[in-house]
């Protein structure tokens, strides 16, 4: 059960709609493997994590307060644990962003810690504190170790892109677009743009997106760049007009 959940979260996509309609089959699947083993430490921090990415997602309250409770349970059960230790240094960020990044926590995220929960939940941690060599050092151990999962490669794709290391990022976007058809298409186009001027591929993969997902992140992202760069401000307007007021923030 816990497997079954740490695969599906891997394989969640970029829109918080497709994060949304699938949370309730991983929430199910933890809270029935820590109602079969309720020791199970580092099956209680998944569950508190996968509560905490809810919570940045929707602002939903009760997910905060799910996320706590199975923090405490894994405090007791598996205290000093690399993962529980970023696990809960991401729900106080939440709380608290101006919160000091501990050395600690640091450790943790950067150490060997054979966790990819690290890696997706100290990226913004790092981030923040900007410490973004230590994030592009971690997630390209990741890629290493874990080549195929969509999570690290993610992550270690937009890294790449923050560092100006663009070429090596195109290449890992077209691993990404393997593993899933054109899954990235947009975002490797974009990428492609900014840094070649070249529209055309541009403005072709966002008109290939799925007009429904346009008011969602990252797909409303891609849109705005292009709809800005055509001067089609008309149609610009519309689509904030339409977008969800916590995007636009």
């Amino acid at each position: 059960l816990y497997l079954q959940a740490r695969i599906a979260r891997q394989q969640l996509g970029a829109s918080a709609a497709d994060v949304l309609s699938r949370a309730q089959r991983i929430t199910n699947l933890l809270q029935d493997a820590v109602r079969r083993d309720p020791d199970f430490g580092l099956a209680h921090v998944e569950l508190a994590n996968h509560f905490t990415q809810l919570y940045a997602l929707n602002g939903d309250a009760a997910q905060l307060r799910g996320a706590s409770e199975q923090l405490d349970e894994a405090e007791r059960l598996i205290p000093g644990d690399p993962v529980l230790i970023v696990t809960r240094a991401f729900y106080e960020y939440l709380t608290n962003a101006d919160r000091k990044l501990d050395p600690v926590v640091v450790n943790a995220i950067t150490g060997p810690t054979q966790d990819t929960i690290n890696l997706q939940v100290g990226q913004p941690l790092l981030d923040a504190a900007g410490r973004f060599a230590d994030t592009l050092r971690v997630a390209e151990g990741w890629s290493r170790l874990d080549p195929a999962n969509e999570l690290v490669l993610d992550i270690y794709a937009w890294e790449l892109t923050s560092a100006r290391r663009t070429r090596d990022a195109l290449r890992v976007f077209d691993i990404m677009n393997n593993i899933r058809p054109g899954a990235y298409a947009a975002a490797r186009a974009r990428l492609l743009f900014s840094y070649t001027g070249r529209a055309a591929d541009f403005k072709s993969a966002v008109e290939r997106m799925d007009a429904d997902h346009l008011t969602e992140w990252p797909a409303i992202w891609y849109a705005f760049d292009e709809l800005r760069f055509e001067r089609r401000y008309g149609e610009l307007q519309r689509l904030l007009d339409r977008a969800p007021k916590d995007i636009l923030a």
